[in-house]
């Protein structure tokens, strides 16, 4: 009997911690599930360009997180790319004198760094057209402006569209150490008989700029090109910011877009590769970095870049909170997935090379400073 007793109130028990599991589990999944972000990203490509004035009339009755529209235009000879960003801090600015201001700012800034520049007349820009366009906000708000650029019958060579409320954090990231003295000094140029396709001559500056707050601007040569079809090329710009004090401004857009607060920027690269501002995710995609802060134009179509050909790129800031800085210069080789998306969400990095090692002073930059690499 004490047996059947003890089988009966093990059974009982069995029986209730399994209603007990049952009720556990039904109240997990009772919940509401999670919900992902709803945020869209798209880079639509005019067929032909589009006018400015056109486009802040198309766009003023929607909302945006961020907007970069790019345009061309050639001074001294040099066919230009550049970028006017839209933020959440400068949405309420006048978008064509501000752009305008930017140009003429640009071509200020850049002729003080190129002892070859012939200084000629600062065009007047009243007429700026628009190659393409990013915009990254709500899906509703995306969708409403694709809608009205078909209304307008406004042609669309290409249209790259990104969910960024579907990209999925990665699993057992290392987190990031701050580097050693050492550890910096171990960081070398890579030799050019090794990888052809970086460049191997260049200038770092960081000044003050003339159209108002800060910038880096990077000069750089190839010696020989030799990307293949599908990869990417960034130049990528490093800040120390371990110790929360930066020479440029170091804030960044809200996860998921991470781009740098940039104001505006430029590259001579040619058009035909594709230039395009890169985001600050972090290695694990959980969050935006914020100890090494990059200021990163990269090109999407790498194998138009020519060689033998002085190029540079330009990104202008809000002034930083600090006077003195610390950075690094790397070059890094990637390429695109899917191959006919030329986004900064399409290109993956395969690898980095030092040009300018971890982490060179900058000192007095208020006033100039110059790094030069090999």
């Amino acid at each position: 009997m004490l047996v059947n007793t003890k089988n009966k109130l093990i059974i009982a028990l069995i029986t209730l911690l399994s209603v007990l599991s049952i009720v556990g589990l039904k109240s997990v999944h009772a919940g509401p599930a999670r919900q992902s972000l709803d945020i869209k990203s798209v880079k639509i490509d005019f067929d032909t360009p589009v006018d400015l004035d056109v486009f802040i009339e198309l766009q003023k009755n929607h909302k945006f997180k961020q907007q970069i529209l790019e345009g061309e235009f050639t001074y001294d000879g040099t066919p230009i790319h550049d970028f006017y960003i839209i933020n959440e801090s400068n949405k309420i600015q006048d978008i064509k004198s501000e752009y305008i201001k930017s140009r003429k700012g640009l071509i200020t800034d850049t002729n003080k760094n190129n002892p070859s520049s012939k200084n000629g007349e600062i065009p007047t820009f009243d007429n700026i057209t628009l190659t393409n366009v990013t915009l990254i906000g709500e899906g509703k708000s995306v969708e409403a402006i694709k809608k009205d650029i078909s209304n307008k019958n406004i042609k669309v060579k290409n249209l790259n569209e990104k969910d960024l409320g579907e990209i999925k954090p990665k699993d057992k990231v290392a987190p990031k150490k701050v580097p050693t003295p050492d550890e910096s000094q171990m960081e070398s140029v890579t030799s050019a008989a090794v990888v052809p396709s970086i460049p191997m001559s260049g200038t770092s500056y960081f000044y003050t700029s003339s159209a108002g707050g800060r910038y880096v601007q990077q000069n750089m040569t190839w010696p020989s090109v030799s990307f293949g079809a599908d990869q990417t090329y960034e130049h990528d710009v490093f800040l120390y910011n371990y110790d929360r004090k930066t020479y440029l401004n170091g804030a960044s857009t809200a996860y998921p877009g991470c781009f740098p607060t940039t104001t505006y920027a430029a590259t001579s690269w040619p058009s035909e590769s594709k230039p395009y501002l890169d985001t600050r995710f972090s290695d694990s995609l959980s969050f935006c970095e914020i100890d090494e802060l990059s200021y990163t134009i990269g090109a999407a179509q790498a194998n138009a870049i020519k060689a033998n050909t002085n190029y540079y790129t330009y990104i202008r800031t809000a002034i930083g909170n600090d006077t003195a800085d610390k950075f690094k210069v790397q070059a890094q080789i990637g390429h695109r997935t899917p191959s006919g998306c030329y986004t900064t969400w399409c290109s993956f990095g395969d690898a980095s090379y030092n040009l300018v090692p971890a982490w060179s002073t900058i000192l007095q930059i208020t006033l100039q400073t110059k790094q030069i690499y090999m």
